[in-house]
């Protein structure tokens, strides 16, 4: 009878040690079941900002004059000469920090016009000029039913950087050729929250 006791009291302690290490082994795979889950939230989260970030462009450019390049070439002088800047994405910017080279001969010097929101599209923001020393507001390239050409050829009209804020709070750098840095994640800044990616130095 003792022995049957026992042999009872072995089982159910048995029982009970398989049924906490089943319960351990189910903790932790839905732990890990949650971090991969986190981490693919996060890569779809990384891979949605740099693919927007790549669709923001920016030159500098002159505004044809009635008539057309030729007869702008004739005139010598343009309409204008301002910032291109084109929104390819689905979302807008927010904050672009834009450094050019603006300026007649030796004359060019860096600016800074500074955007607090791009939506989609294409818009055009003119220089300063004689009368109107400021940078205006950018304008919807199709609003204006006119025509620009880039400047290609030239460092006196040049956009040197952009710094600028995608949809999803990520901050980013644009060098003159083009090539994004990613700078940090603006809604985890000063808040202890991991960024989706190292900050690259």
């Amino acid at each position: 009878m003792e022995l049957t006791q026992t042999l009872f009291i072995a089982l159910q302690g048995v029982a009970t040690g398989l049924a906490v290490l089943v319960a351990a082994i189910a903790y932790m795979k839905d732990r890990e079941r949650i971090h991969d889950d986190r981490l693919e939230r996060r890569r779809r989260h990384e891979q949605d900002s740099m693919e927007q970030a790549t669709k923001l462009s920016a030159w500098m450019g002159q505004e044809i004059a009635a008539g057309g390049l030729e007869s702008a070439r004739a005139q010598i002088s343009p309409k204008s000469r301002g910032l291109l800047l084109s929104n390819d994405s689905e979302g807008s910017f927010y904050n672009l920090e834009i450094d050019v080279t603006f300026g007649e001969e030796s004359k060019a010097v860096t600016v800074s016009p500074q955007v607090k929101v791009l939506p989609p599209g294409r818009y055009y923001s003119a220089g300063p000029q004689v009368g109107s020393p400021n940078w205006h507001f950018p304008q919807a390239v199709e609003a204006l039913q006119t025509t620009f050409t880039p400047y290609a050829g030239t460092d006196r009209f040049k956009v040197l950087s952009v710094k600028f804020t995608d949809s999803f709070n990520q901050r980013w750098h644009m060098n003159h050729a083009g090539v994004l840095t990613y700078l940090e994640d603006v809604a985890s800044h000063g808040q202890g929250i991991a960024p989706l990616r190292k900050k690259q130095k």
